[in-house]
């Protein structure tokens, strides 16, 4: 896991760092104006931990995508640049896995 990929010291700060969510800004991503203005009030932006634990096994979990935009207690230049290299360091060459879909796989 990405997690357990991260220097100790890190891991350790993210343990109690919340991350801003938004389907909003995840669309955004996407196009302008691609979330209705009935979605973006449907689901407004929520503030989630980004170390989830696994109940059974203990194992640390980063929780983010793009619809993270922020950090909580983090100026907003900061909070996106810890984001966007916690994603480089989870989707990095050679420690994800890309499924080649062929007939009959489902």
């Amino acid at each position: 896991l990405a997690f357990e990929r991260l220097d100790k010291d890190v891991a350790k700060r993210l343990e109690n760092t919340f991350a801003w969510h938004s389907y909003a800004h995840s669309r955004s991503k996407v196009a302008t104006g691609l979330a209705t203005t009935e979605e973006v009030d449907a689901l407004p932006p929520v503030c989630w931990r980004m170390v989830w634990r696994n109940p059974v096994n203990g194992r640390g979990a980063l929780y983010l995508a793009s619809h993270a935009y922020g950090v909580e207690g983090m100026d907003a230049d900061a909070g996106k640049a810890l984001i966007e290299q916690l994603t480089e360091a989870a989707t990095a060459l050679g420690v994800t896995y890309l499924h080649q879909w062929k007939q009959g796989d489902v």
